[in-house]
């Protein structure tokens, strides 16, 4: 806040210094009266040859008085600014710059004062401000919570002081710190959120990320010894391909590059907004090394899954191949895992309101998620279907896990869960302005085969 003020207090004299040097001047006047006196010295010369040619014969008096009635009305035109001049008070310059060094601040002060109580400027009041989720891009939020960012992440700050061993808020305040790029407190809490989850993957590569920003976009050392910890724990982790590849790519060693990419590729559904980035950089690290043929998969962490799973959003500044922004992300493992088995669902139909059925897209994306019945918005499961018709059907069951693991657990560890719809216009699993969403007004029972949500309200942040 005290960067705003000042900065706002340096604009302001700077505006005012640009509208002193106009209002202060003062060559104004003498500039504009010098013109109606020249021509007066034209039309004096204009006067004494009429005279002249009307005493020769030249001329008749009536074509004197003509000539000498046009000169005069002339005359009369070109003097009137010099009288508007002379009219003007040579200190409302000075004048008005004294008002507005006056009335600029304090308007500007009584404006901050009488809406500082209302938090914010933005016709939502703030609302969906809040701490945003590094890997998902998903707004973490309680409501009640204060809109100001700062006042957010203090608060959780304080709450992990208080409860050290939240593993969920761990890892949001290091995703957070990692998008703000505090690279340094985000290594800090993934170490924390790693002796809490030994072994997790997904926590070893976002320290890893973190430790790597650290040292300068390097993955040297401890950074790459997590990712190869990660990538035995989960041979498919898209977070951990991508960086090593990425980190060999920029050490020149297209090869290896090609390898992590090609694996990274076979995890991406041809349909994935990624695989054309995937090839690109592929073939731009074959083309850089020279590397024709097949480049056999030496990798020794495990095969690719044959599952395709789509990736985590990682740090700007690890930028070995153009990168989009990345729809549709599906469930993280926490360790390599033998097939699950459905044990619990909960299923129904998604229907919408006239008024938002005309605004479905071709190509738009529901999302269901069922979140707890306490109200917290930490995912429990999410399915996510393309859309030709309404009503859709739906049915999710314990399998079925969200993009990040936020402490919520899975569907077979509540009894009663809010089931909530989303249509994605960008089919990305980070809500943005123009999705149409809904939710049902009561938790439904877990096991229950006719919940209905109805999307009938349109998303703005």
């Amino acid at each position: 806040m005290m960067n705003f003020l000042i900065g706002a207090g340096l604009m302001t004299i700077l505006l005012l210094a640009i509208l002193m040097v106009p209002l202060l001047s003062k060559d104004k006047t003498r500039k504009t009266d010098s013109l109606p006196q020249a021509n007066l010295d034209i039309y004096r010369d204009q006067f004494k040859e009429l005279e002249d040619e009307l005493a020769r014969g030249a001329i008749t008096q009536k074509e004197y008085d003509e000539g000498r009635t046009e000169l005069e009305r002339r005359v009369l035109e070109d003097s009137a600014p010099s009288i508007q001049l002379d009219n003007v008070n040579p200190k409302a310059g000075i004048y008005t710059f004294i008002m507005l060094v006056l009335l600029v601040p304090m308007a500007a002060s009584f404006f901050w004062m009488v809406t500082q109580p209302l938090g914010d400027f933005r016709l939502d009041g703030g609302k969906w401000e809040a701490v945003a989720d590094y890997n998902t891009g998903q707004i973490v939020k309680n409501e009640g919570e204060m809109h100001d960012l700062d006042e957010t992440i203090t608060k959780l700050r304080d709450r992990l002081s208080q409860d050290p061993s939240d593993l969920q808020g761990w890892m949001i305040y290091g995703r957070t710190m990692l998008t703000m790029r505090k690279y340094s407190d985000a290594a800090t809490a993934f170490e924390r959120a790693l002796n809490l989850a030994p072994g997790n993957p997904q926590i070893m590569v976002d320290l890893a990320d973190a430790v790597g920003m650290v040292q300068g976009q390097d993955l040297t050392g401890e950074p790459w010894n997590l990712l190869q910890r990660a990538l035995k724990a989960d041979p498919t982790n898209w977070k951990a391909l991508m960086m090593a590849g990425t980190d060999f790519f920029n050490k020149g060693n297209y090869r290896m590059a090609v390898m992590y990419w090609e694996r990274l590729l076979k995890t991406l559904s041809p349909n994935d907004a990624m695989t054309r980035a995937v090839k690109a950089s592929i073939q731009e690290a074959r083309d850089l090394g020279r590397i024709l043929g097949p480049v056999p998969d030496t990798l020794d962490f495990g095969q690719a899954a044959a599952e395709p799973q789509q990736p985590p959003m990682m740090s700007q500044a690890m930028k070995g191949m153009n990168q989009s922004p990345v729809p549709n992300m599906s469930s993280m493992t926490t360790e390599a895992q033998q097939p699950e088995k459905v044990t619990h669902t909960i299923s129904g139909i998604v229907e919408i309101t006239p008024e938002m059925a005309f605004k479905i897209g071709d190509k738009d994306t529901l999302y269901i998620t069922a979140r707890p019945a306490s109200g917290s918005r930490a995912p429990i499961a999410q399915q996510h279907i393309k859309v030709l018709d309404f009503p859709v059907h739906f049915q999710i069951d314990n399998t079925m896990h969200p993009p990040v693991d936020m402490g919520a657990g899975t569907l077979d560890q509540h009894e009663r869960v809010i089931i909530t719809a989303r249509l994605s216009k960008e089919g990305s699993i980070m809500p943005s302005n123009g999705d149409l969403e809904g939710q049902i007004a009561e938790p439904a029972n877990v096991g229950a085969n006719d919940v209905v949500v109805k999307i009938d309200e349109e998303y703005h942040r």
